[in-house]
């Protein structure tokens, strides 16, 4: 996190969707794009893939962009530290922040397995297996974490139904505000996210060619055809044409 950053720790009681709302009130577009997906089982090239596909589609935005609030790194043997940035799509709104004046990062981290203070940042989980570390991503504008520590249970669906709530506050309170759901990837958790907007009559992206969940999406046509919300679209260039025809670019 930076000087300028915000982290918030949820705690017992607390109730962080209406009083984020309120916090983020005075962005310079009433726009929220909430970008979800997978990252655990997207390898290298698919992680840069990712990156490069929705930076080009999200040039140009200066609302709120919601996402998963964390950086990952891997072992290697070519830096000081021992360690480099994995690529997954969880670095693409801190590189949007930094070519959009005026755009809010806001990580929401559902759940914490290790907390640990380290030069990379504050390591939230650690892999024994391949060596891969987690950390709060030092890169952002807000940032919300909803375990209070690490011994309290905590499901990584709360991060979408955190990020959900905030958005109805927005919707129910502020007019001409809009918003549409991002997803590129994912597995179970990404498709419960879909389902509960597709549901609600929200705007979901679908990035096909991403793979796992998402594209089982976007191969079900009964699906698609009971949920008129929901957008196919096929690259960058589609994928903005959504978000400006939703008032979002």
């Amino acid at each position: 996190m930076t000087n300028k950053s915000f982290l918030f720790w949820m705690d017992q009681g607390d109730q962080p969707s209406s009083v984020i709302a309120m916090k983020l009130g005075n962005t310079t577009e009433p726009f929220i794009v909430r970008l979800t997906g997978g990252c655990g089982f997207m390898n290298q090239a698919d992680g840069t893939r990712s990156i490069r596909i929705l930076t080009k589609a999200l040039t140009g935005f200066k609302g709120i962009l919601l996402y998963g609030g964390t950086r990952v790194f891997c072992p290697t043997k070519d830096t000081k530290s021992g360690y480099r940035v994995f690529p997954t799509i969880l670095e693409v709104p801190p590189k949007l922040r930094r070519i959009n004046p005026g755009m809010l990062s806001f990580g929401i981290i559902p759940k914490m397995t290790h907390v640990e203070y380290s030069r990379l940042g504050l390591i939230i989980a650690k892999d024994p297996e391949t060596g891969f570390l987690t950390v709060i991503h030092p890169n952002q504008d807000l940032c919300l974490v909803l375990q209070k520590n690490v011994d309290q249970m905590s499901f990584w669906d709360a991060e979408w139904i955190e990020c959900l709530s905030i958005i109805k506050e927005f919707l129910a309170h502020r007019t001409k505000f809009g918003t549409v759901l991002v997803a590129y990837n994912g597995g179970e958790v990404t498709g419960h996210e879909i389902d509960a907007w597709a549901e609600e009559g929200l705007p979901v992206i679908l990035v096909a060619g991403s793979g796992r969940k998402t594209d089982e999406y976007c191969q079900n046509l009964a699906w698609l055809q009971k949920h008129p919300s929901v957008s196919v679209c096929q690259n960058p260039q589609e994928i903005r044409q959504k978000i400006s025809s939703l008032g979002g670019l």
